[in-house]
């Protein structure tokens, strides 16, 4: 059998593959890769290919909307180009082809189009070789490679689903927008800023409907209270105790005996995935996963893009050697015993530091920003090894009447040593059995209110966490690709710098809520077909719902109020859009206003 050609999505992902299966470096046409006598191993670095539509290019006054037929072309982008071209020619030199990109459906959809493209057979979908590792370690690698499987159809079929849904749905209500615009409105510079998306249109939407600001001028009652009790109390030599106020028409309690109890606190919690990391660490969620993608590259962290909180057994019980080896548990009694149990989501395990990363840790290796994660991580182990808080409580049984009263006397942590939180300890010296006074403390009777002062300038702006968080409650994107949404809206000009809407995204959020997409329902509800496709039988059905969804909702488009859509300036005068160059010679919209003479910003 002659080589194979081993495609990975990154260029360092790529340089650990070839590590592990002894390559060399080589190079052709600039292109990177590796190489011996089996293998080729060579980088895709992202989509080579993407869905558009045919007719699409034609210009905006000669384009009937909506358009259906799809295909797959490669990039714009020469260098793109090139390397798929690159690729191709050293896949025929090869036997066969070896998908080793992300462990996501995008990867899956990467790895599939190039293998599709090298065999001259783009129209048909097809289940190439694949290897899947955790983590980039030599061992992980070449366990993968030992290991060989088929591409998995469902991850593939639904990659290809949302690539589908964007070029249709975000295509085709782009190109109407935009008629809207240009046409209708004669706004000719519109085209850098139009941009509708399935996802990005109820982000943008939910971000419009969060951040207000507005003068608050009345102040208002915020709380009462009426005030007044009786408090019952039993008299001890140690001082006074709480006593239930059903005590009150008795003058002694009866100490009958002490009770002493154990009980056990679970304390163990589940493994971080991409989506707790993202909303724990302090930075930006954009930020935080491109170090994680990095410190996966290094090899320090298994794969950050992952839903799942639990791991097998196996992976666990390294993880708990690798920690008790490096003196990195909390406790001799931490162990991966006690760790909730149940089944990875699509077989990927949580993030994870992998053995060289604890090392680089405990060696003082890693920047401050990685140490900052790697901390978060073991805590997080620490936290789901740990075994159950033992408590001993000592409960006073009073009686009075026919009533008991089980009062806790003291409290004691059995195991301090393995607490992962805090719990309070209360020590009081036994009293002897028999009767005590019962004291009763009448208070007197009056009413407060507090009251919040007027004349207060109230505000709200999102932060990204907030974002993220909306859209995990609402179902929508994925762990691998929430954080992108708010730097495409960004790129639209419809959000500035500090997510607060622009003049082009609050007309663009009423459009998008007068079709219906901003409440983010159709868009839950196609994520859900999305992740119930599994297999490529099922995109038949699924397309022929999305053209049945695309129809409704450009024909909405066009039956909008296009007076709605105008822009004025801060003036109230009619103004325009027009597009200027800034000093790095990239194009921004402004707003030029005839009867004021003067440009201002969007």
């Amino acid at each position: 059998m002659g080589r194979i050609l081993v495609v990975s999505e990154k260029e360092q992902a790529g340089e650990k593959i070839a590590e592990a299966l002894g390559c060399t470096e080589s190079r052709i046409n600039n292109l990177t890769y590796w190489e011996n006598e089996d293998f080729i191993v060579v980088p895709a670095r992202g989509h080579l290919l993407k869905v558009w539509l045919r007719g699409l290019n034609k210009r905006i006054d000669q384009i009937k909307l909506p358009i259906f037929e799809y295909y797959w072309k490669v990039v714009e982008n020469k260098e793109d180009q090139a390397r798929l071209e690159a690729i191709k020619q050293l896949y025929e030199e090869c036997d066969d082809l070896i998908v080793a990109t992300d462990w996501d459906r995008e990867g899956e959809v990467i790895g599939e189009r190039i293998y599709s493209y090298c065999i001259d057979m783009l129209n048909d979908y097809h289940l190439p070789n694949r290897v899947y590792f955790a983590s980039l370690t030599k061992r992980d690698i070449q366990n993968a490679f030992d290991n060989i499987k088929r591409m998995d159809e469902a991850l593939l079929a639904q990659g290809i689903a949302r690539n589908i849904a964007d070029a249709i749905i975000g295509l085709n209500l782009t190109k109407a927008i935009t008629k809207v615009f240009k046409i209708d409105l004669d706004y000719r510079d519109i085209q850098i800023a139009i941009s509708m998306g399935r996802v990005r249109n109820p982000v943008l939407s939910y971000i419009v409907d969060s951040t207000y600001t507005e003068l608050d001028l009345k102040p208002h009652i915020g709380f009462e209270w009426t005030h007044g009790a009786t408090n019952v109390y039993i008299q001890t030599p140690i001082g006074c105790i709480n006593a239930p106020k059903e005590f009150k028409d008795y003058d002694y309690a009866e100490l009958k005996e002490y009770l002493t109890k154990t009980e056990e606190i679970e304390q163990a919690e589940e493994l971080p995935n991409t989506y707790k990391v993202q909303s724990e660490l302090p930075f930006d969620p954009d930020y935080t996963l491109n170090l994680l993608e990095q410190m996966y590259l290094k090899q320090l962290i298994t794969y950050p893009r992952t839903e799942s909180t639990h791991a097998p057994d196996h992976v666990l019980q390294e993880l708990e050697s690798n920690l008790r080896l490096l003196g990195l548990l909390q406790s001799d009694n931490f162990s991966y015993r006690y760790c909730p149990h149940g089944t990875p989501e699509g077989d990927k395990l949580p993030i994870l530091p992998t053995y060289i990363g604890l090392e680089h840790y405990i060696n003082n290796k890693l920047s401050i920003a990685e140490k900052i994660v790697m901390n978060y991580l073991i805590t997080k182990v620490n936290r789901a090894f740990a075994p159950p808080i033992k408590i001993e409580k000592v409960v006073a049984v009073f009686e009075a009447g026919n009533m008991q009263y089980h009062y806790t006397w003291s409290v004691r942590v059995l195991n301090p040593e393995d607490a992962i939180d805090s719990y309070s300890e209360e020590y009081r010296e036994q009293i002897p059995l028999g009767k005590y006074p019962i004291i009763k403390i009448e208070t007197e009777n009056y009413k407060s209110r507090t009251i919040f002062g007027g004349s207060k300038f109230k505000h709200n702006k999102l932060n990204p966490k907030d974002i993220i968080d909306w859209m995990v409650i609402n179902e929508l994107g994925t762990d691998a690709t929430r954080h992108e949404y708010i730097n495409e809206l960004k790129k639209c000009q419809y959000i500035d710098s500090e997510l607060i809407p622009t003049t082009i995204g609050l007309k663009i959020a009423k459009v998008i809520d007068y079709i219906k997409l901003g409440d983010a329902e159709l868009t839950r509800q196609m994520e859900r077909y999305i992740r119930n496709i599994d297999n490529l039988d099922r995109l038949n059905w699924f397309i022929d719902w999305l053209k049945d969804i695309t129809t409704e909702l450009v024909q909405a488009i066009e039956g909008y109020d296009t007076e709605e859509l105008k822009f004025t300036c801060p003036h109230g005068h009619e103004a325009i859009l027009n597009a200027r160059k800034d000093r790095t010679g990239q194009k921004n919209l402004w707003l030029y206003c005839p009867t004021c003479d003067k440009n201002y910003p969007i």
